[in-house]
């Protein structure tokens, strides 16, 4: 081997040096390139999120419930075997759907919480949540949900409420109900008897829209009807709720029901020649209080204590919206607390004139 004139190799301190200088120059950049790809990860993560919750809305529009904790965010890519699953609700490309659904961009399990205890109260109806760059879930301390504390932490979270998905569309539910039970109301008037099924009202009573959507409550359902046998008859029309399972007027079902014997008592008194009900009038009424009286029944625990024994003091207590507040005559619906009783002053808006009041000699 011949050696160059002039030139020589580098001295062992030159390259200690040259190594250290490089090592610094890792030990500095490491920590930027750690962050950029946390900050990537979770800018993917919050964009995940947006879209698990738009498949969970759609998922909750198809069933009327989130999917159970046993499955979890499994339920918007494998078919949950229930009847009106029309899934997948969300697509993913490159990975395993089942793991892409439930795991986050940290690799992490998403946090599915579908009774989650909140602070405040009532906050949430389901909560789905990343753990976020620390790998350590913030906001969940001793089994509850501290939301005060969001903006404080790394924690990515969804908060979804199902009263906002069923407000619209018990209140569409309750007018066309409403609707029914007039025309219902009519039949008898012209045969003397009740409509045996809803199909009879079709046409010459009600106009059943298109494709029969008159006959079918928010939650795409058919209306069912039963006419009960006995010396006075009593016509129940309900939806299936918002759950969409028959209950037979029972628990979220939204019930109406018409009765023979008082209408044959209006026929009876009414002057000839005229009408004996203004249509939409007080039908409505006698639904929202029947509605209310339910849920009023089904909460023994809930202490009524307003001073003016007005429905409105509890509609959030009761899971009811504001509809409820007023009846067909523009007044205020009102609770008789001593007996647990929900009524209406009736036509002369009157609450001490208990003959006209809903339920009839219900009053203060």
């Amino acid at each position: 081997m011949q050696i160059m004139p002039g030139r020589r190799g580098f001295s062992l301190i030159e390259v200690i040096i040259a190594i250290s200088l490089v090592a610094i120059m890792s030990m500095a950049v490491a920590p930027l390139v750690a962050q950029r790809i946390n900050r990537t990860r979770e800018q993917a993560t919050v964009r995940e999120l947006d879209r698990v919750r738009k498949a969970l809305l759609a998922y909750y529009e198809d069933l009327g419930h989130f999917p159970s904790e046993s499955i979890g965010l499994a339920a918007l890519v494998s078919d949950t075997a229930e009847a009106n699953w029309q899934g997948p609700y969300i697509a993913w490309s490159t990975k395993d759907p089942t793991e892409a659904a439930t795991t986050d961009q940290f690799g992490e399990q998403y946090v599915y919480d579908l009774t989650p205890s909140t602070t405040p109260a009532g906050a949430a109806d389901l909560i789905v949540a990343s753990t976020g760059i620390n790998r350590n879930s913030d906001l969940l301390v001793g089994g509850g949900w501290a939301l005060g504390n969001i903006t404080a932490c790394d924690d990515l979270i969804i908060i979804l409420n199902s009263s906002g998905q069923n407000r619209d569309k018990r209140a569409e539910t309750i007018r066309e109900l409403n609707n029914l039970a007039e025309a219902a109301r009519v039949y008898y008037r012209a045969n003397s008897t009740l409509p045996p099924d809803l199909s009879t009202l079709a046409g010459d009573y009600i106009d059943t829209g298109i494709r029969q959507s008159a006959m079918i409550d928010g939650w795409g359902n058919n209306y069912r009807a039963e006419v009960s046998l006995g010396a006075n008859p009593v016509l129940k029309i309900w939806s299936s709720g918002t759950d969409r399972t028959n209950d037979n007027g029972a628990n979220d079902d939204l019930l109406f029901e018409i009765n023979s014997a008082a209408l044959a008592a209006e026929s009876l008194t009414a002057p000839a020649g005229t009408e004996t009900t203004t249509p939409d009038e007080g039908s409505y009424t006698e639904y929202l209080i029947a509605t209310a009286q339910a849920a009023l029944d089904a909460n023994p625990g809930l202490a009524l204590h307003g001073k003016k024994q007005e429905l409105k003091e509890y509609l959030n207590a009761l899971g009811l919206s504001n509809i409820f507040e007023h009846d067909d005559w523009g007044k205020k619906i009102k609770i008789n607390n001593g007996t647990r009783t929900i009524y209406s002053s009736g036509p002369d808006k009157k609450s001490n004139t208990t003959g006209d009041n809903i339920p009839p000699g219900v009053g203060p």
